[in-house]
């Protein structure tokens, strides 16, 4: 998670997680991390978004190749379904099926913009409407993420990309997510979301547009 809020070039070990990935999702699907509920199929998914921005970067691969892998990677992320993801004998289905869908808004738009930044996806209307729906998805869906106990303390890495796709006119959902991040140091004792809100507000004064713009050095703002 780490990887996804640093630049494509300074990741860590990324080659070692790709080759890790099958153990990662046996473990994943085994133990249920209590404040990073991304659903296992997103969190792979993640995990080849990062490898891609790294391959592409370092130049270890070709922009056809690139651009190719970009858009199996934004219709394997748009194929998700938070209500197929949750088994029937699952507690608390509702809850399970509201984390699946903050996470699979907030995934898709990473991969949209961050592959955006690398030039490997091109502006077509889909994918602009494809953007602008899952922002207003997931400004949607916040509120009720953060407004639940169980969920709450998983919701700094979608508030994070919310804030990221703040436009200058968004006033009212910049100061929702400065806010946030603050209740969220306070209730938490950790200073991350405090350095997610300095980071987003960095880049909302800087006139800059784009990923690797607003994370411009490695940041975790997970735990």
């Amino acid at each position: 998670m780490a990887n996804t809020t640093a630049p494509a070039s300074e990741q860590s070990a990324a080659f070692t997680y790709y080759s890790s990935m099958t153990f990662i999702s046996n473990l994943y699907r085994n133990v249920i991390y209590p404040t990073v509920l991304c659903p296992r199929p997103l969190l792979i998914l993640i995990i080849r978004i990062n490898l891609l921005r790294h391959q592409v970067a370092t130049s270890t691969l070709s922009a056809e190749e690139g651009q190719n892998r970009a858009a199996e990677l934004v219709n394997q992320v748009w194929d998700f379904s938070a209500e197929s993801w949750v088994r029937s004998d699952m507690p608390l289905q509702n809850l399970w099926v509201l984390a699946g869908q903050i996470f699979h808004s907030a995934v898709l738009l990473y991969c949209i913009t961050s592959l955006h930044a690398l030039i490997l996806l091109p502006q077509t209307p889909r994918i602009r409407s494809m953007k602008t729906r899952q922002h207003t998805r997931l400004c949607e869906l916040l509120p009720l993420g953060l407004s639940t106990p169980q969920l709450r303390p998983s919701m700094c890495w979608p508030l994070v990309v919310a804030g990221m796709h703040a436009n200058r006119h968004s006033t009212a959902l910049r100061s929702f997510v400065t806010a946030e991040l603050g209740k969220m140091s306070c209730s938490t004792g950790i200073a991350l979301p405090l350095v997610a809100a300095t980071v987003l507000k960095t880049y909302w004064s800087s006139g800059n547009n784009g990923w690797d713009h607003c994370f411009n050095q490695p940041y975790i703002f997970t735990w």
